[in-house]
C-alpha cells in the first residue's frame, strides 16, 4: 500500500486518531482502542513505551 493511501485510510478510521509523520515512521495515537485490529492488519505495531502505533516507512513507496 502506498504511504499517502495508508495515511488517508488510518485518518478515516476514527475522528479521535492523531497521525504524525516523521522521517522514518507514521505514528498514530489518540482513540485507537476500537480500531487496533484494523491498524494491525495495515501493518502497524504497538509501542507500549510511547503508547502509540507506528509504521516504518523505510523502503516504502512514498508516492500515491
Amino acid at each position: 500500500m502506498r504511504i499517502n493511501s495508508l495515511i488517508k485510510e488510518v485518518e478515516g478510521l476514527n475522528d479521535g486518531i492523531h497521525v504524525k509523520i516523521t522521517d522514518d515512521y507514521i505514528r498514530v495515537s489518540g482513540d485507537t482502542f476500537f480500531v487496533k485490529g484494523q491498524l494491525k492488519l495495515l501493518g502497524f505495531r504497538w509501542n507500549p513505551k510511547n503508547r502509540e502505533w507506528y509504521y516504518s516507512t523505510k523502503g516504502a513507496d512514498a508516492t500515491g
